[in-house]
């Protein structure tokens, strides 16, 4: 009863198979034995049938209480209505899941996109997000500001370099034009970033030559390119060009970096030149001696011999015109001892403006070129060896005679100057006397104007090449600087800067004074045998009592026994330099030992040595420099015993 209610509530009808396969029960079998075994075996299938030319379907089930397999049949139309209703149940679970899944994806679309908005809206606007909400977004938040702000940090950095930096920087696009400049550049070319923009760089600075091109294998180049600014200086500068290539190979842009060298190489050639000057000074220094020792021999014998000569006799005049042509023999010997390393001008303070009108007053006698002097009011003193100076400002006078061989004006100004830290010239700050010396002559060439210091140098078919060398070294050993400023038409500058002195102007005796001696001992030591004798002839002409040693030793042996005699020389000239003996320095020392009071007199014929400089912080108390004449020589000793007895 349980089976039939079940096959009938499940279904039209069917039959009971047993755990053996067999028919056990049927129930309303409308279908043949035959047409039911044909069902297939697997648990819960279903198989369409059709019997009495209708459709069913016909399942296998199973009844648990029994073990028995029960084939339940059922009407197609039945199974349909079963089968439309799975499919809708399935269709509204679909649906039910779809608009579960777009609400879903809604609300998690809104959750993200809302912290989104809020971190990218302030990067519009150029500021760092600042978001405060679910973890994960503010972590971003966080990191991309931190991003931002480094970003801004490094390129207000990168901005400020570009923007201080004394270097040139130029950005160009691959046909040369100008994209970007830094304010370096802007300065040096007088344009704006916006005015340059679009021009070709070539146009902005000229004479400016582009060192790149699609050819260069190695796209970074160095090179020195000279330009002219925008203020018509001309400046030289160390370009390095690197070329940025596109995937194709062509440039797409270059990057300039321009640095100036134009200090730098003034340096340099600075240093060549000095070296140059010592190179000479060598070769000066060794024949110095030796050189003005010979003309001193000369001089004095001139000097004796014109004593015994009329004046205005014909042996007289020869002797005074000899007398000329040895100075000129003195001046070339000055020349080449004004290169000597190691010397030091013998200084005294000047009026540099007294000193420049009456030496270029005297080198401008006989030509057709005029002078016009503009000296500032209440102009400072220096402190110059005015022989070494007097023969600066000759040698720029007879210069410019050469430059206006048809006549012309030289204009010499003279002012107070101040140099500040910082100044681009090459002089310690201070406070200094500026001449400028300016002629109407042809101009100096640009490529000969880094060479007139040159030693040897010159454009004149009798010049010797050291008159301009010789002035450059005489300032730079006064602790000066000298420049010139030409055109290759508009005539030559000069300028000399000096340093200036609080020191008062001795007054000194016109040249042609002495006062002969008829009295008094002069002990003259010197290891050249003619300088002996002829400085003897020359005091002995004057009055003056001599004795002669040949070295140091001597002298002080010569020194102290005429001290024991009770008859003390008033005054002794001593040779610096003796080779192979005693010199004047370590006599002068034993002397002074002997005899606090001695009045010591160097001579040397090497001018620049620092003890001719600074005589009397090494014991002496007066100073002559050979080769010397008569008029020297009795001034000096007229300094030294009149005055010292006074």
């Amino acid at each position: 009863g349980e089976i039939e209610d079940f096959l009938r509530k499940e279904g039209l009808g069917g039959m009971v198979l047993g755990s053996d396969g067999r028919v056990q029960l049927e129930f309303e079998a409308f279908l043949d034995k035959g047409q039911i075994t044909r069902l297939g075996q697997s648990q819960g299938q279903v198989v369409r049938i059709q019997a009495g030319g209708e459709d069913y379907y016909a399942r296998r089930t199973r009844f648990e209480p029994w073990e028995w397999e029960i084939i339940v049949i059922s009407r197609s139309s039945d199974f349909a209505v079963l089968i439309s209703n799975i499919r809708g149940a399935y269709a509204a679970t679909a649906a039910i899941l779809l608009i579960a899944t777009v609400l879903i994806f809604v609300y998690l679309r809104g959750l993200i996109r809302h912290p989104l908005r809020e971190i990218i809206k302030p990067m519009l606007e150029g500021r760092p997000p600042c978001y405060r909400g679910i973890s994960e977004f503010q972590f971003i938040s966080s990191s991309v500001g931190l991003m931002m702000r480094t970003i801004e940090e490094k390129n207000e950095w990168i901005h400020s370099l570009l923007e201080t930096t004394t270097a040139l920087i130029v950005v160009l696009d691959g046909q040369g034009k100008v994209l970007t400049l830094n304010r370096a550049a802007q300065d040096i070319t007088g344009r704006s970033e916006e005015e340059a923009r679009g021009i070709p760089f070539a146009d902005l600075l000229s004479p400016f030559r582009p060192m790149y091109s699609p050819a260069h294998v190695n796209d970074t180049v160095s090179y020195e390119n000279p330009i002219t600014t925008a203020e018509g200086l001309r400046r030289d500068v160390l370009w390095c060009s690197s070329a940025i290539r596109g995937e194709d190979g062509e440039i797409r842009n270059v990057i300039l970096t321009g640095t100036d060298i134009t200090e730098r190489k003034r340096l340099e050639e600075e240093v060549c030149r000095t070296q140059k000057l010592e190179s000479v000074g060598v070769l000066a220094g060794g024949i110095a001696h030796d050189f003005n020792n010979l003309l001193m021999g000369i001089f004095g014998n001139i000097s004796a011999a014109k004593l015994f000569t009329r004046p205005g006799s014909k042996a007289h005049i020869r002797l005074t015109e000899t007398e000329k042509v040895l100075k000129r023999a003195k001046d070339l010997s000055q020349q080449l001892l004004t290169f000597a390393k190691g010397g030091a001008p013998v200084r005294k303070a000047a009026s540099l403006g007294s000193l420049i009108a009456e030496t270029v007053d005297f080198a401008l006698r006989g030509s057709a070129v005029t002078c016009r002097y503009e000296f500032q009011d209440g102009l400072r003193n220096v402190e110059v060896d005015a022989g070494q100076i007097g023969q600066v400002f000759n040698n720029l006078a007879l210069n410019a005679v050469h430059a206006m061989p048809g006549g012309g004006r030289i204009t010499v100004s003279v002012a107070n100057f101040e140099i500040y830290e910082g100044n681009a010239l090459p002089l310690m700050p201070g406070d200094y006397v500026k001449v400028a010396f300016s002629d109407e002559g042809t101009g100096i060439p640009e490529d000969l104007r880094q060479r007139i210091f040159d030693p040897y140098f010159t454009t004149k078919k009798k010049g010797s090449g050291l008159g301009l060398a010789a002035a450059y070294s005489i300032i730079k050993k006064h602790d000066g600087h000298m420049a010139v400023q030409s055109g290759p038409v508009q005539g030559a500058t000069f300028y000399l800067y000096l340093p200036a002195s609080d020191k008062e102007v001795r007054e000194m005796e016109k040249e042609g004074e002495c006062t002969p001696r008829s009295y008094g001992k002069v002990l003259l030591m010197d290891d050249e045998e003619i300088v002996r004798d002829v400085a003897q002839e020359m005091l002995g002409a004057i009055g003056y009592e001599v004795t002669s040693t040949e070295d140091g030793l001597a002298a002080i042996n010569t020194y102290g026994e005429a001290m024991r005699q009770g008859e003390p020389f008033d005054a002794v000239i001593m040779d610096l330099t003796v080779p192979g003996g005693m010199g004047g320095m370590e006599a002068v020392t034993e002397l002074r030992r002997m005899d606090p009071g001695v009045k010591a007199v160097v001579s040397s014929g090497y001018s620049t040595d620092p003890v001719m400089s600074d005589f009397r912080r090494h014991g002496f108390v007066g100073v002559i420099s050979k080769p010397y004449d008569l008029a020297e020589v009795g001034r000096v000793l007229q300094d030294v015993i009149v005055r010292a007895r006074g």
